[in-house]
């Protein structure tokens, strides 16, 4: 049946879906992939391939062009290419008229990051993987990269190893904002820095974000104070995605932010008591949300307790959850605490509802008498 499509169907369905997932349509059937290699022209990949090929172009200052000398609107910069900061200014010459462009990890030399980006104004997708951050001056120039691009719609920045050594502050997250007026999407796998509960009496005068749609998430431990500050900054979010990632034990005594704590290793310093405090200084948290996914590779603690605590009170209206915990080391009357939070938050709203759980079943061998405990993950799932 879908192998039947038209032409004029599958480019419209083109359309709406990501340039790598036009790529694998592409495959799907002969029928398929005229219409699919159509919709991107315009498109240029460099990659390890074909990293020699686009250079010497680039030097020889020839026309690139894809079939039938379509513009390239699109740019995708993919593996450990270390353009040279002279290759990406070309570059940037070259293609003024780009309003995709995605750098993913070392294709980029360092220095790179210094060109001036005002060229492409017209960008309105940009995905981004960081360098090595050190300090808030590196942090500086992404600022400054992202002042030059006031067209853009959709963002991500990513530190991949989660490794930089500077921490994003809510200063900046304004700084962003300021710079980026019509941004819809934004997607951050970064470490954020502790947010005092003093603070949030200034989040009262904060300038709102309202046309910001979908937020992303990706971190170590972060305090639910950023929470309050994404939920007034945010206020129209109806789709947010909360990562935690697994904080290792050698890395809680290099990073004031954790301390270990019963219930787990990434407990982080304000107290279920200080966040519920705060949370009545607050307008309001998360009015329009209607799709939450978490997925929880740490250990949860009172974290998971203080925010579905919080959910109920604001009566947020959910609509799909999609839940992962890590329970491995959880004690199981935290871990049931959790669930009835979450359940009393939201089981009466929610249409559709993932929830999967990590833990570690103790078996007992009745004849020798020893035990172990083995991996085991629950899925619980309606609509």
């Amino acid at each position: 049946m879908p192998s039947e499509l038209p032409f004029e169907i599958l480019s419209i369905i083109a359309s709406f879906i990501s340039i790598t997932d036009r790529f694998h349509c592409t495959t799907v059937c002969k029928s398929w992939t005229a219409a699919f290699k159509d919709s991107l022209r315009g498109v240029l990949i460099i990659n390890p391939k074909n990293q020699q090929i686009v250079h010497h172009l680039l030097e020889t200052e020839q026309e690139i062009r894809e079939n039938d000398k379509v513009s390239i609107w699109a740019l995708q910069m993919i593996g450990s290419l270390n353009i040279s900061t002279k290759d990406f200014q070309r570059i940037h010459k070259r293609f003024p008229r780009l309003t995709y462009l995605k750098i993913r990890e070392e294709s980029l030399d360092p220095k790179s990051y210094r060109v001036h980006w005002s060229a492409w104004k017209s960008l309105k997708h940009l995905e981004l993987d960081l360098p090595n951050l050190e300090s808030r001056t590196q942090f500086s120039r992404i600022l400054e990269i992202l002042s030059c691009l006031p067209s853009l719609e959709n963002l991500t920045l990513e530190d991949c190893t989660l490794n930089q050594a500077y921490h994003c502050t809510w200063f900046d997250l304004e700084k962003l904002c300021d710079y980026l007026p019509l941004l819809e999407f934004l997607r951050l796998r970064i470490k954020f820095d502790e947010i005092s509960t003093a603070t949030v009496d200034r989040f009262r005068s904060l300038v709102p974000e309202i046309r910001l749609r979908t937020l992303e998430i990706c971190c170590e431990g972060m305090d639910l104070i950023w929470l309050f500050y994404f939920s007034i900054k945010f206020p129209n979010i109806h789709t947010y995605f909360w990562e935690i990632e697994q904080v290792t034990s050698s890395r809680i005594g290099q990073d004031s932010r954790f301390t270990s704590s019963m219930d787990g290793y990434d407990s982080l310093k304000v107290s279920h008591h200080e966040i519920m405090s705060v949370a009545s200084k607050i307008p309001c948290f998360f009015p329009y949300l209607q799709t939450l996914t978490i997925n929880e590779r740490a250990i949860p603690t009172w974290r998971h307790i203080s925010f579905w605590t919080l959910v109920h009170n604001y009566r947020i209206p959910l609509k799909h959850l999609y839940y992962r915990m890590n329970l491995s080391n959880v004690k199981p009357e935290v871990s049931e605490k959790i669930i009835v939070r979450c359940m009393d938050a939201c089981v009466t709203k929610v249409t559709t509802l993932s929830m999967i759980l990590d833990y570690l079943l103790k078996i007992t061998n009745n004849a020798s008498g020893s035990s172990e405990k083995i991996p085991v993950m629950e899925i619980l799932s309606r609509g």
